[in-house]
């Protein structure tokens, strides 16, 4: 006589474990608004010791200006890993648009708001013939630093914090967090007027485009994506603030 089997049990103890363990992965750690909040402020502080990325960058110092920069976007997406749990294709539960309309506007926002930018932005023409490389470094380094923090603040703060505010306001809030790390570099003595009046708002306008990506529901990773296309524009517009 056989014993009965006892697979049905086994398979039903790891499928509890398993729902256990996406409920405790989908459960954002208690002291992520006190990291948040710490992270935007901390940052923002340390960067005032630095020498500003874009004014070593302007002197020719490409090391420097790179570890200032970059210091700010490694610890963040460091922190999205680890404390944030986040999950590169994930996105929002509840997106803000239909899932037929969320390819249109992600192929669309980062463009129309690069087109824009360029409006108000002094074309930069006539301009030595190394303004190419010049650019694009300019431009990966934003892009990647953009990047690496939305990790941090689309993929942790926002996807899992203010759940209670109306998704504008949201998206407020986080943008004015994320801006504060490297507008802190703007502000910084050493920055100067055109870099700060030309920048600023550009990146406000940055941090404020990836939090709506991120509303209508697109994956932490093509909010990435969208980072980089606008770091790499923003650095094609304002190379020539640098020569």
């Amino acid at each position: 006589m056989t014993e009965p089997s006892s697979q049905p049990s086994t398979d039903l103890r790891s499928e509890n474990a398993s729902d256990r363990s996406s409920e405790i992965a989908s459960t954002p750690p208690r002291m992520l608004l006190p990291l948040a909040l710490a992270a935007a402020v901390g940052l923002a502080a340390a960067h005032f010791l630095l020498t500003p990325p874009l004014v070593a960058l302007a002197q020719g110092q490409l090391q420097a200006a790179a570890g200032a920069w970059f210091f700010a976007p490694a610890t963040l997406a460091a922190l999205a890993f680890l404390v944030g749990q986040v999950q590169p294709g994930q996105a929002r539960a509840t997106p803000a648009l239909r899932p037929h309309h969320i390819p249109l506007f992600a192929a669309l926002v980062a463009p129309l708001t690069l087109g824009v930018m360029s409006l108000t932005n002094t074309p930069a023409r006539f301009r030595p013939v190394t303004w190419l490389s010049e650019s694009a470094t300019l431009g990966l380094m934003l892009g990647l630093g953009l990047a690496l923090a939305a990790l941090f603040w689309q993929g942790a703060v926002q996807q899992h914090l203010f759940k209670t505010l109306p998704l504008q306001l949201r998206a407020l809030v986080v943008a004015m967090l994320s801006l504060m790390p490297p507008a802190a570099f703007l502000m910084h003595p050493q920055t100067s007027e055109a870099l700060r009046d030309g920048l600023l708002p550009e990146l406000l306008a940055s941090t404020l485009v990836l939090a709506a990506l991120h509303e209508a529901g697109l994956s932490h990773r093509l909010v990435a994506l969208n980072a980089i296309v606008l770091g790499v524009g923003i650095g094609v517009l304002n190379h020539a603030l640098l020569i």
